[in-house]
């Protein structure tokens, strides 16, 4: 494995990705691999550590190249700049699929919490007017979008507005704590679901008080209404941030882990590597 940060635009100097790559993938002769790209999520203030390097390894060592992203927070993740970074950085590894010996058509998105909202985001507003532009893309250019996941993995996201959302979250997307809730509106996710948003897998559980499992059934219900292929699992224990759910990911306080909750991990795997077959049956 060889690890390396990369820089994929000018224009937005705060994002980069840290990429785990198969070596040597000509010498043996390997088929191109699956990526994933890494959302942690933070609320949208940091990056919480548990939800990067250790979902990146774990990822890895199921076969995937994996690429962590480290997108603005705190006040420079105002706007759509975060959607914009993570559109930019899955055009930029679609683009270099050859150089990565990634399948180009292969490529996930996963994200918590905070960046769960934005990995939704990645899925649902692909072919947004304000992104498909920051991306250089025409309206029917590209009918797939270069910019599009193939299907997105969402843990304990944040979605929505109003009453079960995660006020910070949207504090900072907005700019301000003192956002009217129109404003906070254009970035709930659940409004924009489509017949062109991709394909998720969910995960939540019915004890997280931070951001309330409301957020992914508000998803599911949206994306059943259109047609959209979705597995959710919610688990009926266990706090918010789990991450793996393993003694790795939550070290402070092992007592409070709920081991069933690991399972998430073995069933996103197999939807991915499902993925065609059940979608082409949905």
């Amino acid at each position: 494995m060889k690890c390396m940060q990369i820089s994929f635009s000018d224009k937005y100097p705060n994002a980069h990705l840290v990429a785990w790559l198969g070596e040597d993938a000509e010498i043996l002769k390997m088929p191109p691999r699956r990526a994933i790209i890494v959302c942690p999520g933070g609320g949208y203030r940091g990056h919480a550590a548990r939800e990067g390097e250790p979902i990146a390894r774990k990822f890895f060592g199921e076969g995937f190249n994996v690429f962590q992203l480290h997108y603005s927070v705190g006040e420079n993740a105002s706007g759509f700049t975060p959607m914009i970074e993570l559109a930019l950085a899955i055009r930029y590894v679609r683009e270099h699929a050859n150089e990565f010996n990634v399948a180009h058509d292969q490529i996930f998105v996963i994200g918590f919490s905070a960046g769960g909202h934005l990995a939704a985001s990645s899925g649902i507003l692909w072919d947004h007017p304000i992104i498909r532009d920051a991306v250089g893309v025409e309206s029917g250019e590209c009918p797939v979008g270069i910019n599009r996941p193939t299907g997105v993995i969402l843990c304990y996201p944040v979605i929505m507005s109003g009453e079960y959302s995660h006020k910070g979250s949207f504090d900072r997307l907005c700019g301000s704590p003192s956002a009217s809730e129109s404003e906070r509106e254009m970035f709930s996710l659940e409004r924009y679901v489509s017949p062109t948003t991709v394909p998720v897998f969910v995960w939540h559980t019915i004890a997280d008080k931070t951001v309330p499992v409301q957020n992914s059934i508000g998803l599911v219900q949206a994306m059943i209404m259109k047609g959209i292929p979705v597995e959710a699992h919610i688990y009926p224990s266990g706090r918010h941030g789990l991450s793996l759910a393993t003694k790795e990911t939550w070290s402070e306080q092992p007592e409070r882990l709920v081991p069933h909750v690991q399972g998430w991990f073995d069933a996103a795997l197999r939807w991915t590597d499902d993925f065609y077959t059940v979608c082409d049956s949905h």
